[in-house]
């Protein structure tokens, strides 16, 4: 067995509550590089797993999310490995409103049946990119084929709450 290679580990996760420990263990094995799906020891994979374990977070709203980790713990005879991430989610946030300023009413409703964040979701900053871009695709294929959204990378596109549980979305139509 080489030093970066353990043949036996066990996994745990500490702070989770919007993902059940199972839902967890199955986007791990799901994602798991060839030696993490055969249970081996892979160091790259478990520190690849914070970031992606992060970005699943970060989809469903929880924009504060931390995973730290993985905390490894080796037995003495170095054959077994102990991995732990801590989880701690934050507070999620939850899309408050969304307004289209500049676009005529009658294209409010079909352009938000296709973005991602509309009002009552969980926020995901992550889908906003691809919401951008339906939304300026979206008017150029209504006729205003020079149409553009002017906050696009302005602070003014996404507000906080306060507390960060409550987003508010505006785009600015030009």
């Amino acid at each position: 067995v080489s030093q970066s290679r353990y043949p036996a580990y066990t996994l745990s996760f500490i702070g989770n509550s919007f993902f059940s420990r199972s839902d967890i263990k199955d986007m791990y094995q799901k994602e798991a590089f060839e030696l993490a799906k055969m249970n081996y020891y892979d160091e790259e994979y478990l520190n690849y797993f914070v970031g992606f374990l992060k970005s699943k977070y970060i989809e469903n709203g929880f924009v504060q999310a931390k995973i730290i980790g993985p905390n490894k713990t080796f037995d003495t005879t170095k054959l077994n490995a102990s991995v732990e991430y801590l989880i701690q989610e934050g507070q999620r946030a939850i899309v408050r409103s969304v307004v289209f300023e500049g676009l005529p009413s009658e294209l409010e409703e079909k352009v938000l049946s296709k973005i991602t964040n509309n009002t009552g979701d969980a926020f995901n900053p992550i889908a906003m990119t691809e919401d951008l871009k339906l939304v300026t695709s979206f008017i150029q294929e209504k006729g205003y084929y020079f149409g553009e959204i002017t906050n696009a990378n302005e602070d003014t596109l996404v507000t906080y709450s306060k507390t960060g549980a409550d987003v508010d979305i505006r785009y600015i139509i030009n």
